[in-house]
């Protein structure tokens, strides 16, 4: 049995988010357009576990290893049984949940051919350790990914916050349709991760930037860039998160980047920008 494993644990200073490598960083082939299986998302105050169990035994064993590690956090489990899943998901699956034991704040995300892990962790070692332990069973068909920060013991739970923002915005891009403030893409599953993270942290402040390109007229180039901070401004509160959480909407037109064969591009430009600021 072996897996593809990228590691990317890394060092947070509780003044900045600069990150400092640690591990190295093994390149990997993306296999990750299976259906998701399961997602486990673990913060300070609980632990949610959703998705397919192979049986009522992977369920059980799931729930006592939740129990063992979480005792001390809100515990919510909804799972399905009965359904086919590939050979040794109750191992895999177990291994990935203890490993986020050793996290401060991670999520999770399990394909038949991949696993995602994202977080933050004051236990680098015990962490690295219990990756491996992950990759010692991962079947040839599956690859694991791990993006995860660590930073200092002493980190306050405010800069935790920050850093767990920063590393969950930076995972995907908040793209608009030219000339508007509509959604060009799905990006429901980077705000919604944003929100939970928001609604965590109620003593923080969000400042939200909208971006266009830097052509046409400078007055409408404001406005729209103003409009798009405001709709993901809408659709995060419409989602939980208090409004008084916002700083006033800011609007940045931005210099049109170009592409890889050197061609002018303006869909960068066309984006928002999410910051998590501390007291």
């Amino acid at each position: 049995m072996r897996g593809l494993l990228l590691t990317a644990i890394t060092i947070v200073a509780a003044s900045h988010l600069m990150p400092v490598s640690v591990d190295a960083a093994e390149s990997m082939t993306d296999r990750s357009d299976s259906p998701l299986l399961l997602m486990i998302d673990k913060n300070p105050q609980a632990l949610r576990i959703r998705g397919i169990a192979s049986s009522t035994a992977h369920e059980i064993m799931l729930r006592r290893t939740a129990q063992r590690y979480f005792g001390d956090t809100t515990i919510v489990m909804d799972l399905d049984t009965g359904i086919h899943t590939p050979p040794g998901w109750a191992l895999i699956t177990d291994l990935v949940l203890r490993a986020l034991a050793h996290t401060d704040a991670a999520r999770a995300s399990m394909t038949a051919s991949a696993i995602s892990i994202e977080g933050v962790t004051t236990q680098t070692n015990a962490y690295a350790a219990a990756l491996q332990r992950i990759e010692s069973v991962l079947p040839e068909n599956m690859s694991m990914v791990s993006k995860v920060s660590g930073i200092a013991s002493n980190t306050s739970f405010d800069e935790l916050c920050r850093a767990r923002f920063s590393m969950t915005e930076k995972s995907g891009t908040i793209e608009f349709a030219v000339s508007t403030a509509d959604f060009s893409q799905n990006v429901a599953p980077l705000l919604d991760a944003l929100i939970e993270i928001a609604i965590d942290c109620p003593a923080t402040t969000i400042r939200v930037t909208g971006h266009t390109d830097s052509s046409g007229d400078a007055a409408a180039n404001q406005a729209l860039g103003q409009a798009r901070a405001m709709r993901v401004i809408a659709y995060m509160t419409d989602h939980g998160v208090p409004v008084k959480q916002f700083e006033a909407a800011l609007a940045i037109p931005a210099p049109s980047a170009t592409d890889a064969s050197g061609a002018l591009s303006r869909q960068s430009s066309r984006r928002a920008d999410l910051e998590m600021i501390v007291p």
